[in-house]
């Protein structure tokens, strides 16, 4: 089953281990290009999802009663969401070209060994070597959106408390006319004015 190296090659194989690791190859092929479709899948709804939430996201803070909000606060919110979809983007698309480069290498190995310049032993190697390429690029993307998301939510919490108020003496902020007196809202001696 092997040559003088003990590596086992194409023509080597007989009878059923031929079989087997034939049908293991056109599974394998079958397998990583399902994945690569589903990945692709992933990414346009992907995009879809975050151009119609960030949409959403900027009419609702538009429709927001901004006397309740901090303005920069939310800018801030929105700019860590923003970051964290940006992130969960970079990790989709490279999960996309990760498993588009492990089907397409494993393509080319395939032919190398049903003609004879590749062992099994180097088909299978190269294959799981392939496989753990680009995980730490996916994993820092995903666990910098998880991240962005946390800064986002707390910093959305602490936009919700609303504005801060001013402690020391300020002039009216707001004049309220009811006949026949006039009251000076917002004011730490508020006072009745009457006309």
């Amino acid at each position: 089953m092997a040559d003088g190296q003990g590596k086992t090659y194409h023509h080597n194989l007989q009878g059923e281990d031929r079989k087997r690791i034939e049908k293991f190859i056109d599974n394998r092929c079958l397998q990583l290009a399902d994945a690569s479709e589903r990945a692709t899948d992933r990414v346009l709804k992907f995009l879809f999802l975050v151009n119609a939430g960030g949409a959403i996201a900027v009419l609702g803070y538009l429709g927001t009663d901004s006397d309740k909000m901090s303005l920069g606060y939310a800018k801030i919110t929105l700019l860590f969401y923003c970051f964290g979809l940006m992130f969960v983007g970079f990790t989709k698309t490279s999960e996309y070209f990760r498993f588009f480069a492990l089907a397409s290498k494993w393509n080319e190995d395939k032919n190398l060994f049903y003609g004879e310049d590749l062992s099994w032993e180097d088909l299978w190697n190269n294959d799981n070597t392939r496989a753990n390429n680009g995980l730490v690029m996916a994993r820092f993307f995903g666990i910098a959106s998880g991240v962005c998301l946390i800064v986002g939510l707390i910093i959305g919490g602490i936009a919700l408390n609303g504005k801060p108020q001013a402690t020391t003496d300020m002039k009216a902020d707001v004049v309220v006319i009811t006949s026949p007196q006039v009251i000076t809202k917002n004011v730490p001696s508020a006072q009745t004015v009457t006309e």
